[in-house]
């Protein structure tokens, strides 16, 4: 009968049938978020601006967004992929206080993308112990350009470079859009951090998530988890990993 209902009753008549429901989902999701008791005013908009009233707006006006993220997105990669693994996934918009003002900016990380790793680089101790993180960022504001048109960059490059008063103390990206794959830190394998000038800058994990692999035990799971037998195998394992 409900079926029979929906289909011949509500279907043909949904907004008239279903217009009640509604009204008590709308009260109801108010009440649930404390905005049962909103006042709602109409907003009488002035024709005249004067420049005293841009002054007084400069907040505001320096934080108008003008730059579109699918147009930003292929332009950090671009000037700031500086290696063929490495992807920006998303832009996101952000606020941070810069030299005492409140800055909205577009910022992105550098992941590492595995799949992008030569053919040959694709064994299982690179997938899983050495190549285990991104690095860096992009940060820009919304609202500038160079004089060649491109994003003013306010953190960029590896290792990170600012030229505003914004630290990055930890720039290793674990957990990303793209993370996919298992990874294994704190073993006896030195993990990739990033390229500097032609060579390799090596690291070990000194976050605290993750899940300990800290016994025979605990390995046998994984290994029946992942379906991956390696993890047995594998030698560098330590009681920290």
């Amino acid at each position: 009968y409900p079926s029979v209902q929906q289909r011949f009753d509500v279907l043909p008549n949904e907004l008239e049938r279903e217009t009640a429901y509604l009204r008590h989902n709308i009260k109801a999701t108010r009440f649930a978020f404390g905005l049962s008791d909103v006042e709602v005013k109409e907003f009488p908009a002035g024709g005249s601006l004067t420049p005293e009233a841009l002054r007084r707006a400069r907040g505001t006006l320096e934080n108008i967004r003008l730059w579109d993220w699918r147009a930003l997105k292929p332009t950090y990669q671009e000037i700031q992929g500086l290696r063929t693994y490495y992807r920006f996934n998303g832009v996101d918009i952000d606020r941070y206080h810069v030299d005492g003002r409140y800055r909205q900016v577009s910022v992105a990380v550098r992941e590492l993308e595995q799949s992008l790793l030569q053919e040959k680089s694709r064994t299982w101790v690179n997938l899983h112990l050495f190549y285990t993180h991104g690095y860096g960022l992009c940060m820009s504001p919304v609202n500038a350009v160079t004089d060649s048109g491109m994003p003013e960059l306010w953190v960029r490059d590896i290792p990170p470079r600012a030229t505003v008063p914004i630290a990055v103390p930890n720039p290793a990206v674990y957990f990303g859009e793209s993370t996919r794959n298992y990874v294994f830190v704190r073993t006896e394998q030195e993990e990739f951090d990033y390229p500097l000038k032609g060579e390799n800058v090596y690291t070990q994990y000194k976050g605290r998530a993750g899940v300990a692999v800290d016994s025979l035990a605990r390995r046998m799971l994984f290994a029946y988890y992942f379906g991956d037998f390696n993890i047995l195998l594998a030698d560098s394992f330590t009681s920290e990993t």
